[in-house]
């Protein structure tokens, strides 16, 4: 699951409502470690979690604070964290931030876990729609799992999806279930989609739309790479980064 927003993710009371979506299935995926670094779970960068409330402390620590032509913004730290348990899992939050240039660049979550049937992941991805208003969302399931989450060596053969850089988000090829926010949703014919048989459903700003209903279906990955190709004609062209399909 990855996303882009422009929302105040560094304010606790989308932090709390954030960290509270992993606790609707008991203790599965509740974070086991917390650190700033997803790449360092050691010494001082890490901490245990022991409930939603000591959260607090470590969402949103504030790493600079500055002037921009006359404009005082500050920036965050990350926030990560992971479980070493089943279910394994690794996330973390990029709050959006002012970079040297003074250009604004949204905030950014990614999370990738072990496969569960037990865990309504559809449902977990649009509590997250609905926290606050989205630039763009993407849930997938992915047959491998991806490098980074086993080691930087690890093999991996579907092609990535992905949301594009921090400062301007794009849509490389179209994941399971999408979120389509902020501008994007402009692009999205919700009666032409409806039509072709995609469920759609609208979700403040914008749209979730599924590429099928189950997203085990992704197992038969010819059939679903069919039906994501008939899903792209449905955007306008150049929508979608890669002008191919992805095999």
């Amino acid at each position: 699951m990855e996303i882009r927003t422009r929302a105040e993710t560094s304010d606790w009371v989308y932090g709390r409502r954030f960290i509270q979506s992993f606790c609707q299935w008991g203790d599965l995926l509740v974070p086991e470690q917390m650190s700033h670094n997803f790449d360092n779970f050691l010494g001082e960068e890490l901490e245990l979690f022991v409930g939603v409330d000591e959260v607090e402390k470590k969402w949103a620590v504030d790493r600079s604070s500055y002037g921009i032509n006359g404009v005082f913004v500050k920036n965050y730290q990350w926030f990560a964290w992971r479980r070493r348990k089943n279910l394994k899992c690794l996330g973390w939050i990029v709050h959006k931030f002012v970079n040297a240039k003074g250009n604004l660049c949204p905030g950014c979550i990614d999370f990738t876990s072990e496969y569960s049937e037990k865990i309504d992941w559809l449902s977990l991805f649009r509590m997250w729609c609905e926290i606050s208003p989205l630039q763009l969302g993407l849930l997938h399931y992915y047959r491998e799992t991806k490098p980074y989450f086993i080691s930087p060596n690890a093999k991996f053969e579907e092609p990535d999806i992905s949301l594009g850089a921090k400062l301007k988000p794009d849509v490389s090829n179209a994941g399971w279930a999408m979120y389509y926010g902020d501008e994007f949703a402009e692009k999205v014919d919700a009666a032409k989609i409806t039509t072709a048989g995609f469920p759609i459903e609208k979700i403040g700003n914008g749209y979730l739309v599924r590429i099928t209903e189950n997203i085990e279906d992704v197992n038969d990955f010819a059939a679903f790479t069919k039906r994501r190709e008939e899903h792209r004609k449905l955007f306008p062209q150049g929508f979608f980064v890669v002008d191919r399909p992805l095999l």
